[in-house]
């Protein structure tokens, strides 16, 4: 099972790569600002879902939150996609696979199980740990 290192200002942690991919997809749900420095954070976050990057997933955190604004701005998704996640018990094998249903066919790897939405959110109050500090 393949991890990424996901750092920010030299601060990181590891997660798997498959929970990061949903991750972002919650992620992005809640990324509703359509101002221009989000638009190549959105389209960076966009390219790590699709599963080209296996074991090095980069969300180019040090280069899109560059001062307190986009700091604060991040926290307040991560906040809402936890919330969402946690108001989920699990996310259902064809919820699961209709993701990787969307990635090219080669990058396919489909859910056997339905998945206890905790990984996720873990993941995200991890993330939320080392851009908030």
């Amino acid at each position: 099972m393949a991890t990424s290192f996901i750092s920010y200002k030299n601060k990181g942690i590891w997660i798997e790569d498959s929970i990061l991919e949903l991750a972002i997809i919650f992620i992005l749900k809640h990324l509703d600002d359509d101002s221009d420095w989000l638009m190549p954070f959105k389209e960076r976050l966009r390219n790590n879902k699709k599963g080209y990057f296996v074991g090095f997933m980069n969300l180019g955190l040090d280069k899109h939150l560059s001062d307190i604004d986009k700091i604060n701005y991040f926290s307040k998704v991560l906040d809402n996609a936890i919330s969402e996640l946690l108001s989920r018990k699990n996310l259902s094998l064809t919820e699961l696979n209709s993701f990787e249903n969307k990635k090219d066919y080669e990058l396919r790897r489909l859910w056997k199980s339905e998945l206890n939405t905790k990984d996720i959110v873990d993941a995200l109050v991890n993330l939320k740990k080392i851009v908030s500090n």
